[in-house]
């Protein structure tokens, strides 16, 4: 029993002593260096208990059992699919965006082709882009729109391994415009050039990055992604809060490397 606040699984009134704010709270979600888990008794656990990231009487502890399923630093080797790694965070981390105030959707089909990827962007770089490709009665193929924190953590990652997975080069968490939803790359950026610039798109790198643009007319929420992973962290993980300043920094790197990959 906690307090209703805190609980971030199934809450029932009526079956707890004291106050009224205190509830029964089951599956409620928690990480830990060793892993994800559930917060539950410890006599309940069949798995490992670890103490300090559930709120309650002390015997409320996480429990990780079966190896404690997939983390993203636990995945970094296990394959080169960074958006199928992050895929459920990432989804989760969207829906935190939209409920900051922030405006994300996917992609017309008949407009945009995403192959195995998230294919969404800001509302207003959506709009741009599938009135670019209407422009010209065309379809556009991406290789890449937006990426939440969870899988730049990856990307970024893989660079600083050496290159690992072929990535040469990734900004960290928190500064890529990908993450703000206003960024694209795509291999025909010849002849998409044109079209894209004649709404607002600018081909920001044409020697070093040929493959990417960049929508002018979006904001620039690309800290705001990783904020919403940081407020994300501290409401499944109440005994181990991190600072939520949208900066990539010691705490948040770890809390990155100890997320589920399906989210919570």
């Amino acid at each position: 029993s906690i307090s209703a606040g805190c609980c971030g699984g199934a809450v029932t009134s009526g079956l707890c002593p004291g106050s009224s704010d205190i509830k029964c709270c089951t599956n409620n979600p928690c990480s830990t260096p060793q892993g994800s888990g559930t917060c539950k008794q410890t006599s309940a656990c069949s798995g490992t208990s670890v103490s300090g990231y559930c709120s309650g009487p002390g015997d409320v502890q996480c429990c990780v059992g079966g190896g404690g399923g997939c983390t993203l630093g636990g995945a970094l080797d296990s394959s080169c699919d960074s958006a199928g790694i992050s895929a459920g965070l990432t989804n989760q981390i969207v829906s935190e965006l939209n409920s900051m105030g922030y405006s994300f959707r996917g992609l017309d089909g008949n407009r945009v082709h995403c192959p195995g990827f998230s294919c969404t962007l800001q509302s207003s770089a959506a709009d741009s882009l599938e009135a670019a490709a209407a422009s010209v009665g065309d379809y556009i193929t991406l290789n890449s729109a937006f990426r939440s924190s969870a899988e730049q953590y990856i990307l970024y990652k893989w660079y600083e391994r050496g290159g690992q997975c072929g990535i040469s080069l990734a900004a960290q968490p928190g500064s890529s415009n990908h993450e703000g939803g206003r960024a694209i790359d795509t291999s025909y950026y010849s002849y998409w050039n044109g079209p894209l610039s004649n709404y607002g798109w600018v081909h920001s790198y044409p020697s070093s990055d040929p493959v990417h643009f960049d929508y002018s007319g979006a904001s620039d929420i690309s800290s705001k992604n990783l904020l919403a992973f940081q407020r994300l962290w501290n409401r499944y993980n109440p005994g181990n809060r991190i600072d939520e300043d949208g900066q990539y920094g010691p705490q948040t790197e770890n809390a990155l490397a100890h997320a589920p990959c399906g989210g919570w």
